[in-house]
């Protein structure tokens, strides 16, 4: 919203503090650019905030820029070299659209044909949008751990890029009946008996039961999670 309706300095600070929560908020920059090209000197105020910003929220990453720059490098490592998890035999590219489509079901056909149509129009807000998407997948592509949280950023920006169909509006919503149904059904396992509380109780009926029970057993009963 912010680089739509041209507020670029004060989307460099929102942008800046993103990037100290977490590094890929970096990649809202390419956004920035694309929105204020041509307005360099807002988009140097715009870039200035950013770094003010990040300063602000992080400023261990300036005082010891060293220990910072080494954290973030070994951490893109094993997110590249897939010791992070979450890594498969499939292609990124292949993985993260599977979550994709997991998170918005059919209605990702939608927003990809959003996606097509603001390639193709390239107004404001349409370059902002698409530029996000662009960019955030592409960085995604190196990656061998594949976690799905990692397409999150993706999906509310998708989300606006289905919603643009407003006559289609109400077939999109009832695609996303398909993706809810399977998070019901991926979840129902969660309303089961905790499997921690079921080796309690397993180990209090063995330990019990045992001819010679050990000193731990006499001593330290555990805790109940029934």
């Amino acid at each position: 919203g912010l680089l739509v309706t041209r507020r670029y300095e004060l989307a460099g600070l929102v942008i800046g503090a993103a990037t100290a929560a977490k590094w890929p908020g970096a990649l809202a920059l390419v956004p920035l650019a694309v929105a204020a090209w041509g307005q360099w000197r807002r988009l140097a105020y715009a870039g200035g905030l950013a770094l003010a910003g990040f300063v602000i929220a992080s400023p261990f990453a300036v005082v010891h820029v060293g220990e910072a720059a080494s954290d973030w490098w070994r951490g893109l490592s094993r997110a590249r070299d897939g010791s992070l998890g979450a890594g498969d035999d499939s292609f990124s590219a292949v993985a993260f659209t599977s979550h994709l489509w997991d998170a918005l079901g059919p209605a990702l056909v939608v927003a990809l044909i959003g996606l097509g149509v603001a390639v193709a129009r390239r107004d404001s807000a349409d370059r902002v949008l698409a530029s996000f998407v662009a960019v955030y997948f592409l960085a995604l592509l190196p990656l061998d751990s594949h976690f799905d949280r990692y397409v999150l950023p993706l999906v509310p920006v998708l989300g606006v890029l289905a919603g643009r169909f407003t006559s289609f509006a109400p077939v999109t919503l009832l695609l996303l009946v398909v993706p809810f149904a399977w998070t019901v059904r991926d979840t129902r396992e969660l309303t089961e008996t905790d499997t921690g509380a079921l080796i309690v109780v397993f180990v209090e009926r063995e330990a019990r039961g045992a001819a010679f029970p050990g000193p731990w057993v006499a001593l330290h009963r555990l805790p109940s999670r029934r």
